[in-house]
């Protein structure tokens, strides 16, 4: 479970009935990405809100794309260097069920496709798409993980700024997870996947797509910061993501707000860890990371984002009677980006 779990958040989510061709995204999306070439400012606005007023029964479309990139580099007797780097997108309709007086939001997700190309130092490929599964009974094993989400829905209750309230109604997800388990886990287990599954798969998504946001009007040079903790090997990561709105603008009769974000880190933890003969020493890792939110005024909602967040990690490791000194260090890459398709 844990190694499900890793497989979608460490490199997917570092957080800073239809007829078939109906499902069809592709097209869409040239009309609808961001042009930056051809903006103008617009006045200084006054009382902006960055918050999800939407309608119900509103539908919205999302394409929510991932790069990661695991690097690790082992200096021994010479250097060994391994790499597995993937893309992901993961395309979502998001569908507003019902709106209460103080502005929280039931929304319906449903997952419609997901795509996925990958490739690593050893030669191995990913190729993966929803609508053309794999029948190669290799295939099937290695992209197995992507069928958790491929037209599996789940709810969400939102507040009007992002804040998630709740996650529910995503049973279906774990009987997916379950289907081959070799017996059937107790009530208990079954809630401690539930938990897993709601904190470390599904919340990145939203947040992802619906960014928390302060409870304040904005304007330009307005600053907020969030902060949040992180498992890294022995460390204990408080993350603080800052932000800071830069300018509104229109682009292709668009209003929007453009808010640059950054990423500092704080490490605590012991430094240095013996196992049987073998002692590690860790240096304190390393981190950096920026993004861009463009929020939609008359939308309602984020019309893109993308982020770009680096972590590395190194140790060095003696053997008791060995004087040498082996190095490993482990690079993670991970970029995401949002695109509103309507």
């Amino acid at each position: 479970m844990k190694k499900l779990i890793l497989f979608f958040v460490l490199i997917s989510f570092i957080v800073f009935g239809c007829k078939k061709e109906e499902k069809k995204v592709e097209a869409p999306e040239k009309a609808t990405v961001l042009d930056t070439t051809n903006i103008k400012p617009i006045e200084f606005q006054e009382n902006v809100f960055l918050k999800y007023d939407l309608k119900k029964n509103s539908v919205l479309k999302f394409k929510l794309t991932n790069y990661s990139k695991n690097t690790q580099i082992l200096m021994l007797d010479s250097t060994i260097t391994g790499y597995f780097e993937q893309t992901v997108d993961y395309y979502f309709k998001v569908n507003v069920k019902n709106k209460e007086e103080n502005g929280n939001l039931d929304i319906d997700f449903l997952c419609e496709r997901i795509k996925a190309t990958g490739s690593s130092s050893a030669g191995e490929k990913l190729q993966f798409d929803s609508e053309n599964p794999p029948t190669d009974s290799v295939q099937i094993q290695i992209t197995k993980n992507f069928d958790l989400l491929v037209n599996a829905d789940f709810s969400v209750r939102l507040s009007p700024n992002g804040e998630v309230l709740d996650i529910y109604r995503f049973d279906s997800i774990i009987d997916k997870l379950l289907k081959d388990a070799q017996r059937k886990p107790s009530l208990e287990e079954r809630e401690a996947i539930k938990s897993d599954v709601k904190l470390g798969l599904l919340r990145p998504i939203i947040q992802q797509i619906f960014r928390e946001f302060p409870d304040k009007s904005v304007n330009v040079d307005t600053t907020w910061e969030q902060t949040y903790p992180l498992q890294l090997s022995v460390f204990e990561i408080q993350n603080t993501a800052k932000y800071k709105v830069s300018k509104f603008f229109e682009s292709n009769g668009n209003k929007l707000v453009e808010i640059l974000g950054t990423l500092s880190i704080a490490s605590t933890g012991k430094t240095e860890h013996t196992e049987g003969n073998i002692t590690y020493k860790f240096a304190k890792p390393k981190a950096t990371g920026y993004g861009k939110i463009f929020y939609d005024i008359d939308k309602k909602c984020v019309r893109n984002s993308m982020t770009d967040v680096t972590f590395e990690l190194t140790v060095n490791m003696t053997q008791k009677g060995d004087p040498k000194v082996y190095k490993k260090t482990d690079k993670i890459q991970t970029k995401n980006s949002l695109l509103l398709l309507n």
